[in-house]
């Protein structure tokens, strides 16, 4: 699917999902409502193209768990009809297709960004699909409250000077279950469950520091929450670190 050429008032903003669960629509109707409710779907100087590059084998699911949603959704991109087609152009291999867009996370992500190029999107902003337009957070020590996040606003706002912005996440952060220790399950045991799942952003420390402050719940910061600033991510080891989404691409500069 090819675009007309935006008019030159108007941004072009590509929301690109990878989704292999079965209850995505559930997901992608309460972002549509969120977008209607902080005024982009009415801006008119705001184009939203929403993209979904979906997983038929990831929970065993069915085309039309994704397909059967909004009208405001623009494309689903199946990666094996999307390599064939290129196949058949002549612009690439089966075995180039499969290295670059066939299964897995980052490359469905990486079918997406090569559709918003062809389709000169502006900024490409990548959700993932589930994680809710909402955060916890604690107004009083005992009372817990869900407040909406206007994710996309916010990455408009910040993505005209950058690169590259990364959103903080939404919903749970680590819904980790409490467990209190006894002679069934020591700390130990636990410590070596959690060291044998460990990677990047799951570790003994960081799981045991939120089983001790918050008892397994992560709860947003107020300060952000009311506040929309920003600020650069510092550099660590010859790089920037971002981890997950949501993160939006600035493609205007392309």
């Amino acid at each position: 699917m090819k675009l007309d050429i935006k008019e030159a008032d108007k941004i072009r903003v590509g929301i690109g999902f990878v989704t292999g669960r079965k209850n995505f629509k559930k997901v992608i109707k309460t972002y549509v409502e969120n977008w209607g409710e902080y005024g982009h779907r009415k801006n008119k100087k705001i184009e939203l193209h929403v993209i979904i590059a979906y997983d038929l084998n990831y929970t065993n699911a069915e085309k039309e768990d994704f397909i059967e949603v909004e009208d405001e959704i623009n494309e689903f991109i199946d990666s094996v009809n999307f390599i064939r087609i290129l196949n058949k152009s002549g612009l690439i291999t089966n075995e180039e297709g499969n290295l670059v867009f066939g299964e897995g996370y980052g490359r469905k992500r990486n079918l997406i960004s090569y559709w918003a190029i062809q389709n000169n999107i502006d900024y490409l902003l990548f959700i993932d699909d589930d994680e809710y337009p909402i955060a916890p957070a604690k107004i009083l020590s005992d009372k817990l409250t869900w407040l909406g996040q206007n994710v996309l606003g916010t990455h408009l706002e910040h993505i005209k000077n950058a690169n590259i912005t990364a959103g903080y996440h939404c919903g749970y952060i680590s819904p980790i279950p409490y467990i209190e220790f006894n002679e069934k399950i020591s700390e130990n045991d636990f410590k070596v469950f959690i060291e044998a799942i460990s990677n990047d952003i799951v570790n003994w420390e960081s799981i045991k520091s939120k089983l001790e402050e918050g008892k397994g719940a992560t709860f947003a910061d107020m300060n952000v929450l009311l506040n929309s600033q920003s600020k650069e991510i510092d550099e660590e080891f010859g790089g920037k670190w971002i981890a997950g989404s949501n993160v939006c691409l600035n493609l205007s500069c392309k």
